[in-house]
């Protein structure tokens, strides 16, 4: 672990950055921004509200320089970002380098984004990092949890970098399923905002986690992953996280559509997520409606009091039917 790469500039890539720093190693930032570089130089990410906030990272925006020998590389930019420095990390990075996904959702035409790098890099050494964690509280030590997904080397790499008293990091050889479930949080966590905003109460939102749980888990077990992965850190978890906080950028998005407010942040991962997973669960023949909700919720001049109706007058159903 000689030497370990961020890319991404944002919240949190700063924030794992940050992580990683408090285990006596020195990460890079990679980031595409010159200028989002020298801010992290200073100390400083405009990402935080926090004046005080004081960052001890490196940051640079010459991927050959900086990819250059390279132990670990750490995604941690929006997925279609992530995707893009596939062919820079080929070029430049070491072929031995173990590459960690932090990034959420799924590529262009619904790939789980861990199986794209694999085919494209040619390694196993892949890894994903998920779970219910706010890129704030993590660098602020705020006790937190999550899950990495690999080989067993790479659970035992990621650990090694990672694992303290106030990041707990735990294990798992699902990455299928620990892919899905992270990107099928910000999904559920539109539609939460979503009945939030709309003031069905706190009964539906508890309806919406736990029936966006049962659609996350149908399209999980689908596409070959574990269903017990939903259940933990990667799934509830982060999926409760994200679904009961106006910190949550998703949610905030969902609440603010319902409540027709302008929202200035946007980069809502959860609406691109449910498109491409309603055209896989398309191609399973799985019935997810709260997914397909959030996949229309943009459409101008949608009514969504009238669609939310519309997906509480369906049948009746056992809770588990497949």
């Amino acid at each position: 672990m000689n030497k370990t790469v961020v890319i991404g500039g944002g919240a949190w890539g700063c924030a794992l950055g940050s992580a990683v720093s408090d285990k006596n190693i020195t990460p890079i930032i990679l980031t595409s921004s010159s200028d989002r570089a020298d801010e992290i130089n200073n100390g400083k990410s405009s990402r935080f509200n926090d004046s005080n906030l004081k960052l001890n990272l490196k940051a640079g925006a010459n991927p050959e320089n900086i990819l250059n020998d390279a132990s670990i590389i750490i995604l941690a930019t929006e997925v279609n970002r992530a995707l893009s420095f596939t062919n820079v990390i080929e070029k430049f990075a070491n072929k031995n380098c173990t590459i960690l996904v932090a990034s959420k959702g799924f590529g262009p035409n619904g790939e789980i984004i861990p199986k794209v790098l694999q085919e494209k890099l040619q390694t196993d050494k892949i890894g994903v990092i998920s779970g219910p964690s706010f890129a704030y509280e993590v660098i602020k030590k705020k006790p937190t949890a999550l899950v990495i997904a690999g080989n067993n080397n790479t659970i035992k790499l990621t650990t090694n970098l990672f694992h303290s008293n106030k990041l707990r990091v735990y294990g798992s050889t699902d990455i299928i399923g620990t892919s899905i479930s992270g990107a099928m949080k910000n999904v559920i966590a539109i539609a939460s905002g979503i009945v939030y905003g709309l003031n069905l109460g706190e009964n539906a939102r508890a309806a919406i986690l736990t029936r966006g749980l049962a659609e996350t888990a149908k399209l999980v077990v689908g596409l070959g992953g574990n269903i017990e992965t939903v259940f933990g850190l990667a799934g509830i978890g982060d999926m409760a996280l994200s679904s009961l906080s106006m910190t949550s950028r998703n949610f905030s998005w969902g609440y603010s559509l319902a409540k027709k407010q302008v929202f200035k942040d946007n980069l809502v991962e959860g609406l691109k997520t449910s498109k491409m997973a309603i055209k896989n669960a398309s191609k399973l023949n799985l019935e997810m409606p709260i997914t397909e909700l959030v996949a229309i919720s943009d459409q101008n001049n949608l009514n969504l009091a009238k669609e939310v109706e519309k997906m509480l007058n369906r049948p009746p159903k056992l809770e588990w039917n497949k």
